[in-house]
């Protein structure tokens, strides 16, 4: 049976490791998937010059489940592993087990299936937790419209700044509409789960050096400089 030996159901990390086992050869075969592409080269130790290849299977994936209907808010990164019983409970992702199977193609058709629910709930909790809304009425615009270099200095002009000023004026409304926009705009890119946290952050009070060191975080994702997004993760996380 189908088991979610460790996360919330209706509280999604974002971050999994599933598995299932076929025990006449005593093989657990795992993929560990995330849509937080720093989290994802830490966990599985991957050197810079993997990026690409990582991307464009990303993207490849991403293009398949939109044409079968379904469009992740975020990339979803990932990558099959021979597992050890107990390299099953190391680091701080959910965990799903899709039980024993007596062929291994039944094996691995069973990831395939649990990635695609897991990820499907995922993004509904996604969407209902930023209250996200396609507006057709406006003008969207996407991070794939701005250069590189200028996304950072474009999230904090447009969206943050007008976000933080219209809670300070108590403007609420006009708040979580720039917060729905800014979602949109990130829709689809690596950096996407750090919007996700950053925007439900600024419902709050955000100080001046939180922002900071997420606009640092994003500009590095962007640079495909994981180890210094991770050094800027760390430092967010212990504020």
């Amino acid at each position: 049976m189908i088991q979610l030996l460790r996360g919330d159901q209706n509280n999604l990390e974002g971050k999994l490791l599933i598995f299932s086992r076929l025990p006449i050869k005593e093989n657990i075969f795992g993929i560990y998937a995330s849509n937080d592409i720093t989290n994802f080269f830490e966990r599985m130790g991957l050197p810079k010059e993997a990026y690409n290849e990582v991307k464009r299977e990303s993207e490849e994936r991403v293009k398949k489940l939109k044409e079968e209907g379904f469009a992740p808010m975020s990339p979803i990164y990932m990558c099959p592993m021979d597992l050890e019983e107990h390299q099953i409970i190391q680091g701080n992702n959910d965990i799903l087990d899709m039980g024993n199977f007596n062929k291994k193609e039944n094996c691995f058709g069973s990831l395939k299936a649990g990635l695609e629910l897991y990820f499907l709930r995922f993004n509904d909790q996604l969407e209902n937790k930023h209250n996200f809304k396609e507006r057709t009425t406006e003008k969207k615009v996407s991070y794939r419209e701005i250069s590189q270099e200028k996304i950072t200095k474009y999230l904090m002009n447009n969206y943050i700044i007008k976000i933080l000023d219209s809670y300070n004026l108590g403007r609420k409304e006009d708040a979580e509409k720039l917060r729905s926009n800014m979602i949109q705009f990130s829709k689809g890119s690596s950096f996407f789960p750090d919007i996700s946290r950053l925007s439900k952050e600024l419902e709050g009070y955000t100080d001046p050096e939180t922002i900071n060191l997420y606009m640092k975080k994003i500009k590095s994702i962007i640079d495909e400089n994981f180890e210094e997004a991770i050094k800027y993760r760390d430092e967010i996380e212990n504020r």
